[in-house]
C-alpha cells in the first residue's frame, strides 16, 4: 500500500493540481523539491482532493471511543474534588454510575486529554519516627504563644495540599476549555 503524502507534500501538491497539473507533472515538480513518492500515491492523493475538497485525512471509521461525554463529565468533576484522584478510584467511581468496564489506560488518556497532568509532589520528606515526638512536643509547647498567621517552616517552597507522593494539576495553558457553560462537552 502506498504511503501518504506529508503535510508539506500535500499542500504543493494541492497547489500544483489548482493551477492545472497532471498527475505525472505534479509528481516531477515533488521530485525536484526532493519529495519522493510513487505515481499512485499522488494519483490517490489527486482523487482524495477532488471528492472531498480538502488535503486532510478522513476521519477513521474504526471503533467508536469510550470516553463519552458523560465519561470525561465523571473525571473532570472527580479530578475537581480531589487532585489526588488514581485512576482505580475514577474507574470505581464509574462502575458506580454503571459505565461499562473501562481500562485504566483509557481512564489515564481521558484525564490527559482534559488537561490533567500527573507529578510528583516537589517535596516528599518523610520525618524519622524519633523525630515526630520531639515536634509534637516544641508544637504543644508553643501552640498558645500567638503565631496564628505564621507557617513554620524549614524550606523555601510551601505546599499545602501535598499529602501523597504523586498529585495531579490542570495544565490551563495547554487545555482548551472542553466544557461550555451548559456542562456539555466541546471538542
Amino acid at each position: 500500500m502506498p504511503c501518504r503524502l506529508s503535510l508539506y507534500a500535500s499542500q504543493r501538491a494541492k497547489e500544483l493540481m489548482a493551477q492545472g497539473a497532471s498527475v505525472k507533472e505534479t509528481m516531477g515538480c515533488l521530485h525536484k523539491k526532493g519529495i519522493f513518492s510513487c505515481r499512485q500515491t499522488v494519483w490517490r492523493f489527486k482523487r482524495h482532493y477532488d471528492q472531498h475538497g480538502s488535503i486532510e485525512p478522513l476521519r477513521s471509521s474504526g471503533r467508536p471511543t469510550k470516553l463519552t461525554d458523560e465519561v470525561l463529565q465523571v473525571i473532570e468533576t472527580a479530578m475537581q474534588e480531589d487532585d489526588e484522584t488514581t485512576a482505580s478510584e475514577l474507574s470505581l467511581r464509574l462502575q458506580e454510575l454503571h459505565v461499562s468496564h473501562m481500562l485504566l489506560c483509557t481512564i489515564l488518556k481521558g484525564r490527559k486529554l482534559l488537561g490533567w497532568t500527573f507529578r510528583g509532589s516537589a517535596y516528599c520528606q518523610l520525618i524519622r519516627a524519633q523525630n515526630k515526638e520531639k515536634r509534637l512536643e516544641w508544637a504543644e509547647r508553643y501552640l498558645h504563644d500567638g503565631f496564628e498567621d505564621v507557617v513554620w517552616t524549614d524550606e523555601t517552597t510551601v505546599q499545602l495540599e501535598t499529602h501523597r507522593r504523586f498529585c495531579c494539576r490542570k495544565n490551563i495553558v495547554s487545555c482548551p476549555d472542553y466544557f461550555s457553560p451548559s456542562g456539555k462537552i466541546v471538542w
